[in-house]
């Protein structure tokens, strides 16, 4: 039998075999904002990406639906970035959050992330930027 996604409008965004073929697919349930980051439910799935933010400033993004167990997390400094950090955090209510992990980037085009197989329902990005942009992707 045949599993679907469906947006909000009724569409189809995924069809697969499995419900496993459709868990491994990539559907966004909202819109972004301003600065392109999710604004309404993103699932990820095995071999998707998606940006969980792009900051220039302190800011927290939106809480994203993780899709399954295994994810990675890379946060990329911009040419003119200085020291940044930024925390990872999880949530199984979307309401309260827990640090799941901590990137430290210290300047210019500085990248570094990590892995993870804990099962949680929810994610985010929070950073401290001072100077340049920041950039955090969440992979599945």
């Amino acid at each position: 039998m045949a599993r679907r996604i469906m947006k909000g409008d009724g569409t189809a965004v995924a069809v697969g075999n499995t419900n496993n073929d459709v868990a491994q697919y990539v559907a966004m349930a909202g819109t972004t904002d301003s600065s392109g980051n999710p604004a309404g439910n993103v699932v990820v799935g095995k071999g998707d990406t998606v940006d969980l933010l792009t900051a220039s400033t302190g800011e927290t993004g939106t809480g994203v639906l993780t899709g399954g167990l295994y994810a990675t997390f890379q946060a990329t400094n911009s040419a003119d970035g200085t020291t940044t950090t930024v925390n990872i955090d999880v949530s199984n209510d979307d309401t309260n959050w827990v640090t799941m992990g901590t990137i430290s980037l210290s300047g210019a085009n500085d990248t570094d992330g990590f892995a993870s197989n804990a099962a949680w329902k929810y994610v985010r990005a929070v950073s401290t930027v001072t100077t340049g942009t920041v950039t955090v992707t969440m992979g599945g």
